[in-house]
């Protein structure tokens, strides 16, 4: 690991209060913390039993530090007569409703959340991998 420019935020009597990183060691700290965890994680899914090969690595969900990290997905609305329907063409029959804009989207998330966590007790015993895609 290659040393860090830090700074420190100090008080009146010197006790060291925050750090300052520049951006490009900030990055690299992130970097090297996502390695780290993905590291635990195959430790972890080795321990279990878990047939991952090795260099491969496993995450359940995607890695936050200091800030929230959720996948986003695209979805469309269209104005009905009903209010509004809502789908996300990213995964196929995942449809929801509302009468107003705003629970047609709160109602997709669920609708997502809920296709998602199907998606996953059908994977359940299978191998399978995930893949980062930038």
């Amino acid at each position: 690991m290659a040393a860090f420019r830090e700074r420190y935020i100090v008080d009146e009597g010197g006790t060291k209060l925050g750090v300052v990183l520049d951006m490009e060691d900030y990055e690299r700290l992130l970097k090297e913390l996502e390695e780290l965890q993905s590291i635990r994680a195959s430790d972890a899914a080795k321990a279990s039993g878990d047939n991952t090969p090795p260099g491969q690595t496993v995450r359940e969900r995607p890695i936050s530090y200091g800030r929230q990290v959720l996948p986003t997905y695209r979805v469309g609305l269209q104005a009905t007569e009903e209010g509004y329907a809502v789908w996300c063409p990213g995964l196929p029959g995942c449809w929801s409703q509302g009468a107003t804009e705003e629970e047609a989207l709160a109602n997709i998330k669920d609708a997502i959340a809920t296709y998602l966590a199907a998606v996953e007790e059908l994977a359940a015993g299978q191998l399978t991998r995930l893949v980062e895609v930038p």
